[in-house]
């Protein structure tokens, strides 16, 4: 949430979304929540505070093109952050290869590895061992039934559509 939404110095805005954009971003690239094992009091008084203003840190892993855009877009005063339309037209100039998590001073050969040991790593992490084998070996993974779990894969047809003509 937008520092000055906190403060309660008005409603949701174009520009609170724009620092909510700030926060997706740096997920994206930190994989993790921001302010992770961090007290949710301690958290939010920061972030509301002018003397504090606490931020998340860019991560390592962000290209700078975007890690500037991160920095903008969660900047204390509203009117300070760009807007949408000013990114739109940033990030369409941006390339694949401009906003690709890692080190771009490694070789493409150790990225590759870097980004499927990665992977293989979430896999992990999202699912039991013997599925998230037969998912990295690409064989077919059995429907089972448990009483106090169930995994469901599905897509549904038409679902941006249906879900841009709902309201949140």
């Amino acid at each position: 949430m937008a520092p000055e939404l906190l403060r309660g110095e008005g409603e949701n805005t174009a520009a609170s979304d724009v620092y909510s954009f700030g926060i997706i971003l740096y997920e994206i690239y930190a994989r993790k929540d921001p302010y992770n094992g961090e007290r949710l009091s301690v958290v939010i008084n920061g972030v509301k505070d002018k003397e504090i203003m606490k931020r998340p840190s860019v991560p390592s892993a962000t290209p700078p093109m975007v890690a500037t855009i991160m920095n903008e877009c969660l900047l204390d005063d509203p009117q300070a952050r760009p807007t949408f339309t000013e990114m739109d037209l940033r990030l369409k100039r941006l390339s694949a290869a401009s906003v690709e998590p890692g080190d771009t001073t490694l070789s493409v050969r150790t990225q590759r590895n870097f980004k499927e040991k990665r992977a293989e790593t979430l896999l992990y992490d999202v699912f039991p061992p013997y599925i998230a084998d037969a998912l990295r070996d690409g064989r077919k993974v059995d429907q089972e039934h448990h009483e106090c779990v169930t995994i469901f894969f599905s897509y549904i047809v038409g679902f941006t559509t249906i879900s841009q003509m709902l309201t949140p």
